[in-house]
């Protein structure tokens, strides 16, 4: 049974877990998500479920599910494009797939990068924020904007925008620590409040 409610459609379903074991369970279905699907720490705990950080997994009593492995980071600007064609409702906000251009990509790979919205993107009165981004299958999530009281259609293979390298951390060289902060203030002396107006 599903029913609809205000913050998205909520029922029972059948969710497997690593292929194996499959767990009667309430969900919430969302629109506009990031990710497929966010397991709470109620229901992972419950069920006798394992996250094994060091080897990248969810683990069950009767099998695992690999996690994504870790991303690479793009060395050179790629495009991105809209995978499908889609209807942004009125004033509202919405995650978009974008399909990143380019041959020589691994589907299997996470690559990461920053992504660049196309400049004239706002000529069809919508609005992309640049965002760091992980690829999934060569596909980016990405949120797009529709302030207008229209809905506008965003064609497939549209330019979204650009995933460029993301930006270096820089390291700090020669800091051991922090000993103490000082917390204290200091009040102006009176002569020079004078002077300042």
């Amino acid at each position: 049974a599903v029913v609809s409610t205000q913050s998205g459609h909520y029922g029972r379903v059948l969710l497997r877990i690593a292929d194996t074991e499959a767990y009667q369970t309430c969900i919430v279905v969302k629109d506009n998500m990031e990710c497929d699907i966010l397991l709470g720490m109620d229901f992972i705990r419950t069920r006798g479920l394992c996250v094994n950080g060091k080897d990248n997994m969810l683990e069950s009593s009767k099998g695992f599910a690999k996690f994504l492995p870790a991303p690479t980071r793009v060395i050179r600007r790629i495009k991105v494009r809209s995978s499908s064609t889609v209807i942004i409702p009125a004033n509202s906000m919405t995650f978009v797939k974008g399909k990143l251009q380019n041959q020589n990509l691994d589907k299997k790979t996470v690559y990461s990068g920053l992504l660049e919205p196309y400049a004239n993107l706002s000529g069809n009165g919508l609005f992309a924020a640049e965002s760091l981004s992980h690829s999934e299958e060569n596909e980016i999530p990405i949120r797009v904007l529709n302030p207008s009281d229209e809905p506008v259609v965003l064609h497939r293979r549209k330019l979204l925008g650009f995933l460029n390298p993301p930006p270096q951390t820089k390291k700090l060289a020669n800091v051991k620590g922090v000993q103490s902060i000082d917390t204290s203030t200091t009040d102006i002396p009176h002569e020079t409040e004078h002077r300042a107006k």
